[in-house]
């Protein structure tokens, strides 16, 4: 339902995207992450061909997204932060506005957004604060039920409950949406998203499922009989020496017997299980070092 091929983004000389191979399965949770400045909403905005590409294309529905028609449009749900709404609108008169683009727009649908967010349709978008105008849109995007949906940052401003009912509305539609959010918020990401990828300074650094992801990733710690120095391999990560304690995150686990072949006299390995966001902060805390 997306792809990119070696999409590529400048901005002067800031290599914003550079060469992003992504191929997302219909009706995936597909979770973006990255540092600030990694290309996360570039990537978006690229999408929905808000600005051209300096290299490769994207496709969105099966549609190039240089090409997106209206009527493609009709089928794609974009909610980001930095979304502009008229603040001279009422809620009620900005949901009436929207739902004139829309042939698929689904009164009852708005009608249960309405009351699970408790939005007051009487007050005029520009007294809303930020939690409150990001769920408007997204009750906005979720009533014609798109095929495709983009979240950048969607759970910016919003309090605890408040994100569970958004990530429960998400997670209730993706039977029938494929869903690309991009968020730094990783405890929320790991409780649904199904894939995931990582972008630092404009290139992709692991794309797949999150199960595989976790299954690949484990902190290390070995025990030597004596220190010794050998030939770090490339998915070793943060690997570091003290005497005889050696301690790495190894991104391509493959059990303990591939780790003792590399060294001469192993008293122990400890291997721990890592959550989606240490994870995130290792492949972080790698790429600053890079």
């Amino acid at each position: 339902m997306i792809c990119t091929y070696d999409l590529t983004k400048r901005f002067g000389k800031t290599m914003a995207l550079d060469r992003v191979n992504l191929d997302l399965p219909a009706n995936s949770i597909f979770a973006l992450a990255g540092p600030n400045g990694a290309g996360k909403s570039t990537l978006l905005h690229l999408l929905m061909n808000h600005f051209r590409s300096d290299g490769g294309r994207c496709e969105i529905a099966g549609v190039d997204s240089r090409k997106l028609s209206p009527k493609d449009l009709q089928k794609i749900g974009y909610v980001a932060e930095s979304r502009q709404l008229p603040e001279w609108m009422k809620v009620a008169e900005f949901f009436r506005y929207t739902s004139q683009f829309y042939p698929n727009w689904q009164a009852e649908q708005l009608k249960d957004l309405i009351g699970l967010f408790r939005l007051p349709m009487e007050a005029q978008v520009s007294s809303l604060s930020r939690g409150k105008r990001m769920q408007v849109a997204l009750a906005a995007t979720l009533a014609y039920r798109p095929k495709v949906l983009l979240l950048d940052e969607p759970f910016q401003g919003l309090d605890v409950l408040v994100r569970d009912q958004v990530i429960e509305s998400i997670v209730e539609r993706s039977a029938e949406s494929t869903v690309l959010l991009a968020s730094h918020d990783l405890a929320e990401i790991e409780s649904f998203a199904t894939h995931f990828s990582y972008l630092s300074e404009g290139k992709l650094k692991f794309s797949g499922d999150i199960c595989q992801l976790q299954s690949e990733f484990r902190e290390v710690e070995v025990v030597l009989r004596e220190a010794v120095e050998i030939e770090v391999p490339g998915h070793w990560m943060n690997y570091s020496i003290q005497g005889e304690y050696v301690r790495f995150t190894d991104s391509k686990y493959a059990g303990t017997d591939a780790i003792r072949e590399r060294f001469q006299g192993v008293a122990d390995i400890t291997v721990r299980n890592l959550p989606l966001r240490s994870i995130f902060v290792e492949m972080a805390r790698e790429g600053q070092k890079s």
